[in-house]
């Protein structure tokens, strides 16, 4: 993560097509943003922006030449875990689109506002981020939480080892004839397994203090996850709702994070 100097705080708008973390949401659609009833949680607790990143990928797609990942959680630490705690939602244009020029934007140039029209059919997507200055501190504030303004610097991960290398599920199979002994030894691989895991992410962690995110689209690329007991697995990481294709790995949020943003 990385302050922005005032003088250059256009960056970090839509315009830009940013990554950042904190602020309000530079959304890549002005107008097609979620609606209000989208932003919380199952228990009905608003989620806060967390982070958004600029993710446009090579396809042949014509519709998602420009994509933005959004990701918004639930300011209560011990409710992230629950259904709806943390929400992610993916954002994408064409390159001709309504809102942004074929080419980008000079460094500096501030970018064009909505139309009457366009700016009226936003409204009624009730985006509570869009106040004015004067209202901010009353009514942006208090209720969203919003977390400190940073963008998140792209820089490749250089690392000795694969972290993941060697880390494997245990598959035993339990029979008729397992006696007790057996039980507590397989129990005892496990713990050792998921401290192993854990050894192994706090050693990444504290490779690069700084990184907050890992970020890897490419085909069979996975999360390291802390865990391998509590790992999901691909039985329950439901397909994609819209076209029943599988779900793949695309970033993971690191808990560095949390010491960046002042909770």
């Amino acid at each position: 993560l990385e302050r922005v100097p005032e003088d250059e705080a256009y960056a970090l708008t839509r315009h830009y097509f940013p990554s950042k973390c904190g602020g309000a949401p530079a959304w890549l659609d002005p107008v097609r943003v979620p609606y209000a009833s989208q932003l919380v949680s199952a228990k009905g607790d608003k989620l806060d922006f967390l982070l958004q990143v600029y993710a446009a990928v090579e396809c042949e797609e014509p519709s998602a030449f420009h994509r933005t990942v959004f990701v918004f959680v639930n300011a209560s630490g011990g409710e992230t875990h629950s259904r709806g705690g943390c929400r992610a939602f993916r954002s994408q244009l064409p390159r001709e689109n309504a809102y942004y020029a074929i080419d980008p934007l000079p460094e500096g140039m501030r970018g064009h506002a909505l139309d009457v029209e366009l700016d009226t059919v936003r409204k009624v997507r009730c985006d509570r981020w869009d106040v004015t200055a004067s209202e901010a501190a009353a009514t942006l504030r208090a209720p969203t939480r919003t977390y400190p303004e940073y963008e998140l610097v792209v820089e490749n991960e250089e690392r000795a080892t694969d972290p993941t290398e060697g880390m494997q599920i245990i598959e035993d199979k339990v029979g008729d004839d397992m006696t007790a002994d057996d039980l507590d030894e397989i129990e005892a691989d496990v713990y050792d397994k998921d401290n192993e895991q854990l050894a192994t992410f706090h050693v990444m962690l504290k490779s690069d203090p700084d990184q907050v995110l890992r970020y890897c689209y490419d085909d069979g690329a996975k999360p390291l996850w802390p865990s391998v007991t509590h790992a999901p697995s691909e039985d329950n990481i439901p397909c994609c709702e819209r076209c029943g294709a599988p779900r793949k790995f695309e970033f993971q949020i690191l808990p560095t994070i949390i010491s960046k943003l002042d909770v």
